[in-house]
Parts: structure tokens; sequence; C-alpha cells
């Protein structure tokens, strides 16, 4: 997606009220954006069947296999932490 591209779709999102825009808190070249209260309201009904398949794979796993994914999961979320912050 093109800076111009991704610029369109933030415009979008605010206009939409799905998204507001605000100064990063410590890098004043920066806009953080959050999501609205009507945007976990729109997303929902479309999130919740998924949610309750995941719950349901999720119940199947022994301790060790919960284990081993937790591990898993805090190393994904590190790494994009890390690229977030570039």
């Amino acid at each position: 997606m093109t800076s111009a591209a991704a610029t369109v779709l933030v415009h979008r999102l605010v206009a939409a009220g799905h998204v507001t825009r605000e100064p990063h808190p410590t890098d004043g070249s920066r806009t953080v954006l959050n999501p609205t209260a009507n945007a976990f309201a729109s997303m929902a009904p479309v999130m919740e069947p998924l949610l309750v398949e995941l719950e349901q794979a999720a119940a199947g796993l022994t301790a060790d296999e919960r284990e081993v994914i937790a591990l898993y999961l805090g190393r994904v979320a590190t790494a994009l932490s890390r690229l977030v912050e570039l």
C-alpha cells in the first residue's frame, strides 16, 4: 500500500467514525490511530463467530500445548512491538 493510499484509507476511517487521530505521545512527527466505540460496536457481529470458534479450538488444548502457544505468541508480540517502533 502506498503512503497516498494509506492516507486516503485513514481519512475514510476517520470520516466514518471508526478511528480518531491523536498526536503520538513522544514523537511529534507521528500520529496514533485509536478505534472508537463505534468501530467496536460495528465489528462485534463480525468478530463474535470467529471468537466462538477460537474458544472452541482452545478448549481442547492440554496445559502443555497452551504453554507452548503462549510462549510463541509472546515472542510474536515482542517482534511486532519492535517493528512498530521503527
